[in-house]
């Protein structure tokens, strides 16, 4: 199972981390997903831990907690810190808008299921761990 994708090809928890590992044998994945406050489930984890979830301080060097955004803000304000230490893929692998590579940006459930669904180096018995993240989720 690739935790949160491949870390070391892309950035985690995108399609591009995902789908490397599909391509690299992995027989599934496991992602993080946060119910936003405009009811769209998205793809990240953040930092903190379970009694403060998805703190965006490491992660897109900006304060609060990807909880405060809507799905659109999160798409387009959010930019992920490239030289956080903690993401595997290294600074050359994470992209902002307007860099001709894999653009990196807060995806929703919904697309990236669509991505892995569709892509023809994904088989159709890949597996997908969710773990649920934010207030109320926890067992």
């Amino acid at each position: 199972i690739g935790h949160r994708g491949s870390l070391y090809s892309a950035l985690e928890n995108t399609s591009k981390s995902f789908i490397d590992a599909a391509k690299a044998g992995a027989d599934g994945v496991e992602l993080d997903v946060f119910l936003l406050k405009c009811g769209t489930l998205v793809v990240f984890h953040g930092s903190g831990g379970d009694e403060e979830p998805g703190l965006l301080h490491q992660y897109c060097k900006v304060e609060g907690s990807i909880l405060d955004y809507t799905a659109a803000e999160a798409r387009n304000l959010l930019t992920f810190n490239k030289n956080y230490a903690e993401f595997g893929c290294g600074p050359d692998k994470i992209t902002h808008p307007g860099d001709q590579d894999h653009y990196c940006y807060v995806e929703t459930l919904e697309e990236v299921l669509k991505n892995l669904r569709d892509h023809p180096e994904v088989p159709s018995n890949f597996s997908i761990k969710i773990e649920l993240k934010g207030p109320g989720t926890a067992l």
